[in-house]
């Protein structure tokens, strides 16, 4: 193919990037507000994203509501999120999120998801939150959050908000500093021009990033890449949840119901492996109990967090299973020993092919959301004027480790945030400018690779990247472990980039999110190495202590002259 079949030029007031969470809700709250809306999906409305990716038995969001516990509220809640942020998020964007998360709630609930509400239970200490306020999403059939898209998506085709699907943003478009719409490629072959007022991204965070993860397919850090490259700064980038999913025959999230169960652990051989990361005199059997308390990866719970590092280590060197994974068995659990959780994960696995009764699970630790971002204020706009950001493509209302159902929470708060200034500022903006050079530079970016006859294949960039973040720049982190990452990353920049090519129209998207992951991937490993301490979910295996005399403080990234260009700063 040698042009795009058709280039067209669209006119919005509010041009929303995404179709999760909170790419929907900010599209809602800027119709509602008066603004003219266009919803640019990667996919298909409803069905792409992490919030609608069915990888877990269940989705939860946090709210303070005192329905699990009276004494819980929203200065609770608040007093959880700094203590899990470990001086790294902002202060002012989580009691925003303390104090509005009941009210997006209310809003899903009149729009039609039902919710669980959280148990009682007694403070859990050494937990990441004091009490139970998780509002377990009802899914029939079982599997995350994809009720909350769908009531969203029906809302917006109700409101008759103009959608985009099967589109992809390739680039946003600036003008004297200022946001003012983006390019788009679809799935015709078609070259989009969007002129916008306001610019949203929901676009999701980057597990693709990495080889092990929990994300679908269509989660490539997009978002981070383009607002980096219009001049946007990010943050905290270095921190991200780290969990445990299966490697095969499906792939599937394993809550910390596991460790409830009488758990064995072995790698490939069938050996146990455990004792030989543990601290002196820790106890295999009481790990496995402490892990159970919670879910992602952290440096600051207890001595757990070895089980964690023993995993990944096992498996990096070599001693795993056929699909690189070790063994969890649970096979000798009885019946009795089944919680009410465990009990719906099983069904869950079963109705997906797995069954943890019978034979043991291949699993693996990997990549499961970001904690940074798009560094925002409390209109959720970025700090490029007229671009905002929401959900898990923004850093700030959480840090170093996050709590449960938290970001579902932030999704719906600073997406409907998001959605109302955005609109503010669209209504009283005039119809912007557009600079013809970008607009002609990213058209020959683009169409080059489909042009291209031969050189590098996406998938197989692809996965380069993928390995090397997996095996460097994941959990234990040490100073030549990310050194080597960003000097294999550079070589990829410098050698496969101007080669990557398509055999066919469907390969473009992949090819397009090969370049944002490069430039994610190398953002990410850049802050890890400059953080030289370990903090919440970032694990310096040759900096194993927390340092705040140095390091208590958020690293800031931004774009100069083609480079990444990092600061630090207190919040």
């Amino acid at each position: 193919m040698s042009w795009f079949t058709n280039s067209w030029i669209f006119k919005t007031d509010v041009l929303v990037v995404g179709g999760g969470g909170a790419a929907c809700r900010a599209a809602i709250e800027a119709d509602e507000r008066g603004a003219q809306v266009l919803l640019a999906v990667k996919g298909v409305l409803g069905e792409c994203g992490s919030t609608a990716y069915r990888i877990s038995e269940a989705g939860g969001y946090a709210a303070a509501t005192g329905e699990g516990d009276l004494r819980d509220n929203p200065e609770t809640y608040l007093s959880d999120v700094l203590h899990a942020g470990r001086g790294t998020c902002d202060p002012k964007l989580a009691k925003i999120q303390a104090i509005e998360a009941p009210k997006r709630l209310y809003d899903l609930e009149r729009w039609g998801v039902q919710f669980e509400k959280p148990r009682s239970s007694p403070p859990r200490a050494g937990a990441l939150t004091t009490y139970s306020r998780g509002y377990r999403i009802i899914a029939d059939p079982l599997g995350w959050a994809y009720p909350i898209v769908h009531v969203l998506r029906d809302e917006i085709r109700m409101r008759g908000i103009e959608v985009m699907e099967n589109t992809m943003v390739t680039n946003l478009l600036t003008m004297n500093g200022s946001c003012v719409g983006a390019t788009a490629v679809d799935e015709e072959g078609d070259f989009i021009v969007i002129k916008a007022k306001s610019t949203i991204l929901g676009t999701g965070g980057a597990g693709q990033a990495f080889l092990v993860n929990h994300n679908p397919p269509d989660v490539t850090g997009d978002g981070y890449a383009m607002a980096y490259r219009a001049g946007a700064e990010l943050m905290n980038m270095e921190f991200f949840q780290i969990g445990y999913r299966t490697v095969y025959p499906v792939k599937l999230l394993v809550n910390p119901w596991i460790f409830t169960l009488p758990l064995e652990i072995t790698n490939g051989a069938g050996e146990s492996f455990l004792e030989r990361y543990l601290p002196k005199g820790a106890d295999v059997k009481k790990c496995i109990e402490l892990r159970g308390r919670y879910h992602p990866f952290s440096t600051e719970i207890d001595e757990s967090m070895y089980i964690d590092i023993a995993v990944y280590e096992e498996v990096l060197n070599g001693r795993g299973t056929e699909h690189s994974g070790v063994y969890f068995d649970v096979t000798e659990a009885s019946e009795k020993e089944y919680s009410v959780s465990a009990e719906r994960a099983y069904q869950f696995f079963l109705s997906n092919g797995i069954d943890m009764r019978k034979s043991p699970m291949e699993v693996s630790i990997g990549q499961h959301a970001m904690n940074g971002g798009l560094r925002i204020n409390e209109k959720a706009e970025t700090t490029v004027p007229g671009l905002y950001a929401a959900g898990e493509v923004a850093a700030g209302p959480h840090g170093a480790d996050r709590i449960g159902g938290h970001m579902l929470a932030a999704c719906q708060v600073f997406g409907a945030r998001a959605g109302e200034y955005a609109a503010a500022r669209a209504l009283v903006t005039k119809e912007p400018t557009l600079d013809a050079i970008q607009v002609s530079s990213e058209y020959r970016r683009v169409s080059t690779i489909m042009e291209r006859k031969y050189g590098a294949k996406p998938s197989g960039v692809k996965r380069r990247i993928q390995e090397k973040m997996w095996r460097n720049a994941l959990l234990s982190r040490t100073e030549e472990g990310l050194r080597e990452c960003l000097s294999e990353l550079d070589r990829i920049r410098k050698r496969d980039l101007p080669r990557l090519y398509t055999e066919e129209r469907g390969e473009l998207f992949e090819a397009l999110a090969v370049i944002n992951l490069l430039d994610v991937g190398q953002i990410i490993a850049t802050a890890a190495l400059l953080r030289k301490e370990s903090r919440g979910s970032h694990h310096r295996k040759d900096f194993p202590q927390r340092d705040d005399e140095n390091w208590l403080k958020s690293i800031v990234v931004e774009q100069e002259q083609g480079m990444i260009k990092t600061c630090t700063m207190k919040l």
